[in-house]
């Protein structure tokens, strides 16, 4: 009997871990630190150790995130991605967000426009884009 139940938990664990997995692959192309076209990230973002975070204090109005495995960060708020659907040439992210007054669900519309490009959509299908740009440590440094 304890054999059984060990199995059933494990079964569960697994099925509950599996979306999450695989939301977490389908995401490796959308990691980093992402700004709108048309801003300078190194007056958004600092590396330390090679690694990108916002600038303190961050400015709430700047349309920037950070993608890091499941979490994705803004400077407002912080999400746990919870789901990556596939929906013709764009992914539908499902999140999980958190800010200093709520937690709620959110959801972002993204396509890759190239190795450093990305644009994020209004609508599933349709809809208005917001291009943006990658932010590495080497675009931090000066011309």
């Amino acid at each position: 009997m304890t054999a059984l139940k060990y199995r059933t938990c494990l079964l569960s664990l697994l099925l509950i871990a599996a979306p999450v997995q695989a939301a977490l692959g389908q995401a490796k192309e959308f990691e980093g630190a992402w700004l709108e076209d048309g801003s300078s990230c190194a007056d958004v973002f600092v590396a330390t150790r090679g690694v990108l975070a916002f600038k303190r204090p961050a400015n709430a109005f700047t349309s920037a995130f950070i993608i890091r495995g499941k979490r994705i960060t803004t400077p407002m708020a912080s999400c746990e991605l919870i789901r990556v659907e596939r929906r013709g040439d764009r992914q539908a992210l499902q999140m999980s967000c958190a800010t200093s007054i709520a937690v709620d669900r959110a959801h972002a519309f993204v396509a890759m426009r190239g190795p450093d490009r990305l644009a994020r959509f209004s609508a599933g299908e349709g809809g208005l884009a917001t291009e943006y740009q990658r932010c590495t440590a080497e675009t931090l440094k000066a011309p």
